[in-house]
């Protein structure tokens, strides 16, 4: 308890300091070194957590987590059976949710969505699954407070079935199915990083020639509302930090994209994206954001008191990872070693 208490106390020393004097791009990276090959990363303030497996093992089997000052990996999980698999995995204060996943030559993949104390010793809880809904795709999902978002996608071509979102309360162990507006399907979810009532994410349709068509859209859980979004082509991966979103925009899910600031207020659209390129997996906070190169090689950032983009570090480097003002990223360090990193921007 002692070291938790430390390690929090140094998390605040260090973003107190930060809004004083002003933090400094490239600077004060932490490094974590896991045990085994990294597949997935995510991080809550002072706490990383991850999934690894071995080189043998060829995907991920274990998860653990570590405090980033101190690079000591603790074990959480670890699979029982040996056919399964764990990612991706996501932090909150200290509840963790992850997928477990299983894969069969010639049958859809069949999944459960399971959640955590980070210090609880009973068995993980199921929050979803999709053994009676076989099509239904690899969720994407997102935590905040005590709430968990989740799509529950089931890709049909039809206007026949409309895609719902699943909230789910952790206290209170209760399910809520939130129906798509008709016509459309639900997809990529995840919380206002400022106001954990409110959900954005993708609606997705079809045209007469199987064309994806998608608008983004906000969700308020307390009013039961949604609100589609007036934004010229399409965008992905939307997400939302008080009244500022970030998306890429391009033509499919599956492809990179112009990364995108979108104001709600002003209604002003910025490209963020230098690289022709574009990019994927756009982050937000109330200063920066921060996405995944399509190349591999560098941490870009936007930084939104400055307008400038900054890369914050170089090299050969993946899955960037943004939580409030906790940043961390998959380093190699060379050829079939990588680590950690991780910093706090204010």
């Amino acid at each position: 308890m002692m070291n938790i208490i430390a390690s929090i106390l140094k998390y605040l020393i260090i973003t107190s300091l930060c809004i004083i004097i002003g933090c400094t791009e490239k600077s004060n990276i932490l490094t974590i070194h896991p045990k085994g090959n990294i597949y997935s990363v995510s991080v809550f303030k002072n706490t990383a957590i991850f999934s690894t497996g071995t080189k043998a093992e060829k995907n991920s089997k274990r998860i653990y987590y570590s405090n980033l000052d101190k690079d000591k990996p603790v074990l959480f999980f670890e699979v029982a059976d040996k056919s399964k698999n764990v990612m991706p995995v996501r932090l909150y204060d200290e509840q963790v949710v992850w997928v477990e996943y299983g894969l069969e030559e010639g049958s859809p993949m069949a999944w459960k969505l399971c959640t955590k104390g980070l210090f609880d010793t009973v068995a993980p809880k199921i929050v979803m699954h999709n053994i009676k809904n076989p099509n239904v795709e690899f969720p994407h999902f997102d935590i905040s407070g005590n709430l968990i978002i989740l799509d529950f996608f089931t890709p049909s071509g039809t206007d026949t079935i409309d895609s719902p979102l699943i909230l789910f309360d952790i206290n209170k162990n209760l399910t809520k199915v939130i129906k798509a507006p008709k016509g459309y399907d639900s997809y990529t979810p995840s919380f206002n990083g400022a106001d954990m009532n409110e959900i954005v994410c993708n609606l997705i349709s079809l045209d007469a020639d199987k064309k994806i068509f998608s608008k983004i859209a906000l969700y308020q859980i307390s009013q039961g509302k949604w609100t589609i979004l007036d934004i010229p082509n399409s965008g992905f991966q939307p997400a939302l930090y008080g009244k500022k979103l970030v998306y890429k925009e391009c033509s499919s899910p599956y492809e990179y994209g112009t990364i995108q600031l979108f104001d709600l207020q002003t209604q002003c659209k910025t490209v963020l994206s230098t690289n022709p390129a574009g990019g994927e997996s756009p982050q937000i906070n109330q200063n920066y954001v921060v996405w995944e190169s399509p190349s591999f090689d560098k941490v870009p950032a936007y930084n939104l008191a400055t307008n400038k983009q900054v890369d914050l570090e170089v090299g050969k480097i993946g899955k960037p990872y943004l939580k409030g003002n906790s940043l961390i990223w998959v380093f190699e360090e060379k050829p079939d070693k990588a680590v950690m990193h991780a910093m706090f921007l204010e």
